[in-house]
């Protein structure tokens, strides 16, 4: 699957815009003035240059022309690099100054992009001198930003120039499929990911984002799974009623992309949570108390009006502008794919029931929206004929067939809590990821992926980090194998999330803590092999 939105202008810059500025006149004069008075263009390089222009007429007071011996320091060029500015990525103003006086001028050089300073630097230039002056930093949103420059002496404003770059965005591409294999700008593209439902808790604010961020970024992980809503054990109001939804956790949505635009992270994001409750929306269950003519959350799949509110949820979420980057979710390349929803399948005694219609449909809304993404599944996979025979959840093979689906997903937990500590076997756990792998390959002919990967760790006891270590081994290995194209693991976490709390083995065993070095020694060793 292919997109094509574009998602910014191509690089370009205007013409340099300054004046010469006297003390008397500096306080008011503003900046980007042009016309016969110093107007300028770009050289061929497309950097903007000042030309010649002599002081405007009519000027008063003391023009520092050198005669008596003073500095007359002019802002000469503003370039940026690279030549093509993309938004998160390094950028390097750096601003020409030179000296038309016959004194050294000691000048202050301020720096501001779209009116907020970013830097000052001072430096001295000689008589007849020029002298560069460098800021680096990045631009969060695409599109049109000024880069204005002034040049002061004594305090005073003695020069002032601009000029405008258009910021494209970042990444430039998105990922894509070819065959089983997923493909990012014509090479294969296989992933260590990991999960996270603690990202969209906007209650725990932009810190925890930037530091759970920081951590597995620095760790190696190029893809994270987190919510498109908000967790409901902590805020049930994202989706509050039709048509109700909630601003202010949006932009925390727009912040949660932004900062992992930044580290180069991309995103999968699952729609709406089976698991939720009626009081917890975006959820089958919510939206079939919402609708006329649905009675249960197993109802949700077949309405058409439980559908059509989640078919409103979607669109908002796809088509919503992030207040940081400038771009339409739909258009941007650090969402990696979204999902249709977290593990949706059938409750109760219909569980294992075929929800391929539900997902053909659902996938086909969201590429009528949004044809640059992929579209995952989501879902949990078990079909009982690897292990666990009573443990049907779902219709794999028939469900991924769907053209609207572009990848085959699918969970597993070899060590689990459920009524006690169940382990499932190194074997059976290996076939299990194999079995998966072919049949997506095999028979469906797509990419595929474990979304889910963890074990629980309980210290002290047989289950701890040496027993999660090996089955991390055993499903790696079983990953190199068949040539599975992404994992994320369930789930790295930090021990002191907020203030007040605190997260161990204990009250979460299936969090991987940034002391647990052995656990990281396995994972890395696999991230490694991803490159041979």
């Amino acid at each position: 699957m292919t997109g094509d939105r574009t998602g910014g202008r191509g690089a370009s810059k205007r013409p340099l815009r300054r004046r010469a500025y006297l003390a008397a006149v500096a306080a008011t004069a503003l900046a980007g003035c042009s016309g016969s008075d110093g107007d300028s263009s770009t050289d061929g390089e497309g950097s903007a240059q000042e030309d010649s222009g002599d002081v405007a007429d009519g000027s008063t007071g003391d023009t520092g022309s050198g005669d008596d011996g003073t500095p007359e320091p002019r802002i000469a060029s503003i370039d940026l690099e690279p030549a093509t500015v993309r938004q998160t990525r390094p950028a390097t103003t750096s601003v020409d100054v030179r000296n038309d006086g016959d004194a050294t001028a000691d000048v202050d050089v301020q720096v501001a992009v779209d009116g907020e300073v970013l830097d000052s630097k001072s430096v001295s230039v000689a008589p007849g001198a020029s002298e560069t002056v460098s800021v680096e930093h990045a631009f969060d949103a695409v599109g049109d930003h000024e880069v204005a420059a002034s040049a002061s002496t004594a305090g005073e404003i003695r020069d002032r120039g601009s000029t405008t770059v258009a910021v494209e965005r970042y990444p430039a591409s998105f990922v894509e499929t070819e065959g089983t294999d997923f493909v990012l700008e014509g090479s294969t593209y296989r992933f260590l990911g990991a999960n996270s439902n603690h990202l969209p808790v906007a209650q725990w604010g932009e810190s925890y984002v930037d530091r759970w961020l920081d951590y597995v970024a620095d760790r190696g992980v190029s893809v994270v799974r987190t919510w498109a809503f908000t967790p409901g054990w902590t805020d049930a109001s994202v989706h509050a009623g039709p048509g109700n939804l909630r601003e202010e956790w949006f932009e925390h949505l727009d912040y949660v992309i932004a900062a992992a635009k930044r580290r180069d992270v991309r995103l999968i994001l699952p729609l709406i949570q089976n698991w939720a409750t009626a009081e917890q929306p975006p959820s089958p269950a919510a939206y079939a108390d919402w609708s006329d003519t649905a009675e249960t959350r197993n109802d949700f799949f077949t309405d058409e009006q439980a559908n059509g509110y989640f078919r409103n949820y979607v669109e908002h979420v796809l088509t919503r502008e992030n207040r940081i980057t400038g771009l339409a979710y739909r258009d941007d390349p650090t969402i990696f794919m979204w999902e249709v929803g977290n593990e949706m399948e059938y409750h109760g005694d219909r569980r294992g029931e075929s929800l391929a219609e539900w997902y053909d449909a659902t996938a086909a809304h969201v590429t009528s929206i949004d044809d640059a993404h992929l579209v995952g599944s989501g879902m949990h996979g078990a079909t009982g004929d690897t292990y666990q025979d009573w443990n049907v959840r779902n219709a794999y093979v028939e469900s991924h067939r769907s053209e609207h689906v572009d990848a085959c997903s699918f969970h597993d937990y070899p060590v689990y809590e459920w009524d006690g500590i169940n382990e499932r076997g190194h074997d059976a756990f290996a076939e299990y990821v194999r079995e998966h792998v072919r049949k997506a390959h095999e028979q469906v002919g797509k990419p595929a992926y474990l979304g889910e990967f963890g074990v629980h760790v309980d210290t002290g006891t047989e289950y701890d980090l040496a027993k999660r270590n090996a089955y991390l081994e055993t499903g790696f290995e079983a990953a190199g194998e068949t040539g599975l194209n992404g994992v994320a693991l369930w789930a790295p976490d930090l021990h002191d999330p907020t203030t007040g709390t605190t997260y161990t083995h204990e009250n979460d065993p299936l969090a991987i803590f940034p002391d647990d070095e052995s656990t990281w020694a396995v994972v890395e060793e696999y991230r490694a092999s991803l490159s041979e």
